[in-house]
């Protein structure tokens, strides 16, 4: 407690970064710090593979949610994940289940696996396939998959992948005096990302590419170009068109559950953001530090 940490290296990197930009990453010696590193212990990345990077402008995708509309991000992005889950309790009348009962947290749950189901059939990168964004949050679907949840059993979700809790994310919200808004969410994905630190650079490379698969069949298999699938998915709330609310959470496949228990209590049970924020959460897959090991 006390000593000073000094990333002589990573304030190098940030002095280079402010004073010429993203081309210092994606074509200067930043570029070239890392790929000299990576080649010396057998990486991949090429010069080539910065400079060709490419970012995309894209219109979030949104639901209505009781009178507020949802937005989110779309594919590769698990927004869809978020919105479905959200499409799905808007079938049902949650003001008449007590907040943080037994059949509230089976609800969540039970919708969480419904939107995942989709999730993981579609959410790749959009352009390798015709993703039914629409349909999936279409009001019609929203309706099948709320009929499908019984509220005396749970569906065992035998077909659903294992969650990974694990992650190294961090999310932020902003908002200026006159109402511009962020919802931003970075992340390196799992503890210190990929581990790796290219000399000279002081910077953590991430290791999101966990997600590609080697296997042939799979949705997000390894294919040149390619964009995995990823969990973050920052989002807003807006209701008579107008801003209501930034949100957002780390948490890699819990960000969906944790987001829908947020908007639920903020709209549905009229809790104060920190009282939201505050009150246990249940993943279907584990409990969140706080929540009870029973509930009535």
């Amino acid at each position: 407690m006390g000593e000073i940490l000094r990333q002589r290296d990573l304030f190098s990197t940030f002095v280079r970064l402010a004073g010429q930009g993203p081309e210092e990453f994606y074509h200067g010696d930043i570029a070239r710090q890392i790929v000299a590193d990576l080649e010396a212990n057998d990486g991949m990345l090429t010069m080539d593979d910065f400079a060709h990077h490419r970012s995309d402008w894209v219109k979030p995708i949104s639901v209505p949610y009781r009178d507020t509309v949802a937005f989110n991000l779309p594919p590769n992005s698990q927004g869809i994940a978020s919105l479905s889950i959200l499409n799905i309790l808007n079938q049902f009348e949650l003001s008449e289940i007590r907040e943080g009962s037994a059949e509230y947290y089976h609800l969540l749950v039970e919708a969480t696996k419904e939107a995942f189901r989709d999730r993981d059939q579609y959410l790749t990168d959009p352009a390798f396939l015709d993703i039914p964004v629409e349909e999936i949050l279409s009001l019609a679907h929203g309706q099948a998959q709320a009929a499908r949840i019984c509220s005396s059993r749970a569906v065992l979700g035998t077909d659903l992948k294992p969650l990974d809790s694990k992650g190294d994310t961090v999310w932020l919200g902003v908002v200026d005096q006159f109402g511009n808004a962020v919802s931003l969410i970075q992340s390196i994905y799992q503890d210190f990302g990929s581990a790796i630190v290219p000399a000279g650079t002081g910077a953590l490379l991430h290791n999101r590419g966990s997600f590609f698969s080697l296997q042939a069949s799979h949705i997000n298999r390894l294919e040149p170009g390619k964009r995995t699938a990823h969990t973050l998915n920052p989002a807003m709330l807006f209701k008579r068109g107008k801003l209501y609310l930034v949100y957002g959470t780390m948490g890699g496949e819990g960000q969906p559950q944790t987001q829908a228990a947020i908007v639920t209590r903020i709209v549905d049970y009229r809790l104060s953001p920190q009282d939201a924020i505050d009150a246990p959460r249940l993943l279907y897959y584990t409990g969140e530090p706080g929540a009870p090991k029973q509930i009535a």
